[in-house]
């Protein structure tokens, strides 16, 4: 084990509880199971990531009372006994803990279902979903009930095995609700001051310190900052804090963000940067020095420092457990370089998985919630594989097919691997180089032979000595007819992000506003340079996720990037960009350089050549269909999987 990591690896107490190292799954909502009880499914995602080496599992906030339309599992009643019991032992199995995080409610963010009773809350206060729509307060007798819940819960969860608790306050929550003066106008003992507004979450705690005995850790869960306006303030979070101590909790787990204009900071991407919560837990640990969990978007270095610091006690870890479940064996064997990095994309953890309703998965890891059914195993003939393109999908299928056995060569036109994600990747807030780098490692250790500088046609001898071939082309640039292509000043998109040279002076037209013109923008503000971004339709980054939209938005704003939306480019000049809105009005913008970002199309002609010569031909990625980096890995994995 590298010594830059190893004090991740020091067995260190929380409270009475000694976990084996510092590193914990965050709880995330994972929507595997909608009947409030724990699948095989479910337990088998958790299991491998204690299987993994993480030190302590946290899973989703379990219910402690009824909560209709809302996907949880509940711990209300005797029947959830059994197969929480079956979790924790599978945990216990890998030498783990787990703690159980539990919440009484959503309050003003729950659903609004038809022929369902309207949300509950602290006050009458608009509920999230539809303002219209104005919660019922909570009377004193079902405020004592949810005290009381965690009592009876509380024992519950103890006897099927768990070895601490959480409350789960953050986010905008029902508890959290309680505690903000914007949502709690109660005048009664529960509102007003903030002693009383700290009534609920401490009579909580205490019922909890009854059931679970004093030698169970209960942690507590909130947001340091809501980093929203009239949101709570690290120095309200401070007053907080101590009241928690005294009532008895062993340590806090805070982050940043709630529901509302604020609600990314639950799942920060990849432009708010390494640790980008850190800062709060520094400030409230050397104000109270609590013990301290801390997430938000850790890496191992940020980890190491974090504690050997003192600004945190354990690091938690919630979508880079997902792409890669053994990150802490790997760090603790000194393969640190074997880590499958996240994105920080939240295209299928977050976007998909929880807004989308559909259960989690993961960009880079397709295996995620799938574990048992998706094992990789080896094929009972193997082949010699030939993969055309070393992009996402080529480089997925590529690992797969070796691991199955069989024997791989990846062919690539391109001077290095990685197609259009090696232009992505350039923005040093992104993460792909990351992956680039570690697909090229997979390759180099599983045997696959990479061949650089080698365009593939369907005449090529490489083909006819295949017995499979995947036709992963990838896309290429597109732009439409207009005037003024041949502009001296244009660069297309991927130069511009693979030879920066070519970018001159400092005002730059980016034509396109989606993801791809969006980040390049970003990327070039971050330099000094004074970007444009024209689009035709009336939101920029609209192929994103709206989770990553809005942090993009707020990046635009700050760097004061020029946005011209509802413009579709009518011609490109020597020293400038023509426009031209809905109503035909014009727009002549100055630029230096003209960038171009009008999409991609895939290279499916030639795969489509290829496959009429070798009709068994498999397409993948994007020169079948462009689309993310997280849909080519999938559609590269399973063909492979599947692959007889």
């Amino acid at each position: 084990m590298s010594d830059s990591y190893s004090i991740l690896f020091q067995p260190t107490m929380l409270g009475k509880l000694e976990l084996k190292n510092r590193l914990v799954l965050s709880p995330m909502g994972c929507l595997i199971d909608t009947d409030g009880k724990v699948s095989e499914r479910y337990i088998s995602m958790l299991e491998e990531r204690a299987k993994g080496g993480a030190g302590m599992i946290i899973p989703e906030a379990f219910m402690t009372v009824p909560n209709p339309g809302y996907f949880q599992h509940n711990i209300y009643n005797d029947s959830c006994i059994p197969s929480l019991s079956l979790l924790t032992e599978r945990i216990h199995s890998h030498g783990a803990k787990i703690c159980c995080q539990m919440g009484p409610g959503e309050g003003r963010i729950g659903k609004i279902i038809p022929g369902e009773p309207i949300p509950v809350a602290p006050s009458a206060i608009p509920a999230h979903a539809d303002p219209s729509v104005i919660c019922r307060p909570l009377t004193i007798e079902e405020i004592h009930e949810r005290e009381d819940a965690y009592f009876t819960c509380g024992k519950r969860v103890i006897a099927a095995g768990f070895d601490a608790v959480e409350v789960h306050a953050h986010a905008g929550y029902l508890i959290d609700q309680f505690m903000s003066s914007e949502w709690n106008h109660r005048t009664d003992e529960y509102g007003g001051s903030l002693e009383n507004r700290m009534r609920f979450p401490v009579n909580i705690i205490k019922n909890l310190r009854k059931a679970v005995g004093p030698d169970v850790p209960i942690l507590y869960r909130m947001a340091g900052d809501h980093k929203r306006k009239n949101g709570r303030t690290i120095e309200e979070t401070i007053q907080i804090v101590k009241i928690l101590m005294d009532a008895g909790i062993d340590a806090l787990d805070i982050n940043a963000g709630c529901y509302g204009e604020s609600f990314y900071w639950m799942f920060p991407p990849s432009y708010l940067g390494d640790a980008c919560m850190l800062d709060i837990a520094r400030t409230v640990k050397q104000a109270t020095g609590i013990t301290i969990l801390n997430s938000g978007n850790h890496t191992p270095e940020t980890a190491a420092a974090a504690v050997s610091a003192g600004d945190a006690d354990f690091i938690m870890m919630g979508r880079p457990l997902l792409a890669d479940p053994d990150l802490p064996n790997k760090l603790r064997s000194g393969h640190r370089e074997q880590i499958r990095p996240c994105l920080r994309c939240n295209e299928r953890c977050v976007n998909e998985g929880l807004f989308k309703v559909k259960s989690i998965s993961c960009a880079v890891n397709p295996r995620v919630g799938h574990e048992k059914d998706y094992v990789i195993t080896k094929a009972e003939t193997p082949k010699n594989i030939a993969i055309i393109g070393s992009g996402p999908a080529g480089l997925e299928a590529a690992r797969v097919s070796a691991l199955r056995g069989h024997t791989v060569t990846v062919y690539e036109k391109e001077g290095q691997i990685g197609g259009n994600a090696a232009v992505a990747s350039t923005p040093e807030f992104k993460t792909i180089k990351g992956l680039l780098a570690w697909y090229q490692l997979q390759m180099e250790d599983l045997g696959v032979k990479v061949v650089l500088n080698k365009e593939i046609t369907p005449d090529s001898p490489e083909l006819a000595e295949a017995d499979q071939i995947f036709a992963a082309l990838g896309a290429h640039s597109w732009a439409p007819s207009i005037q003024g292509l041949d502009s001296d000043i244009r660069v297309d998109i991927c130069d511009a992000h693979l030879h920066p040279e070519l970018v001159k002076g400092e005002q730059i037209v980016i034509c396109g506003g989606g993801l791809s013109g969006t980040d390049y923008a970003l990327e070039i503000a971050g330099q000094g340079k004074h970007p444009v971004i024209i689009e035709m339709l009336p939101r920029i980054a609209g192929d994103t996720c709206f989770v990553n939209q809005v942090v993009i938005h707020e990046k635009i704003q700050a760097y004061q990037i020029d946005v011209k939306t509802g413009y579709r480019v009518k011609e490109l000049t020597d020293h400038s960009v023509i426009a031209e809105d809905a109503d035909g009005n014009a727009l002549e913008i100055p630029a230096d350089t003209i960038v171009t970002a009008f999409g991609l199309r895939g290279n499916r002609p030639l795969a489509v050549q290829i496959r009429e010569r070798y009709p068994d031909t498999i397409l993948l990625g994007d020169c079948d269909k462009v689309s993310t980096i997280a849909s080519a890995i999938k559609d590269g994995f399973l063909r492979a999987m599947t692959l007889a």
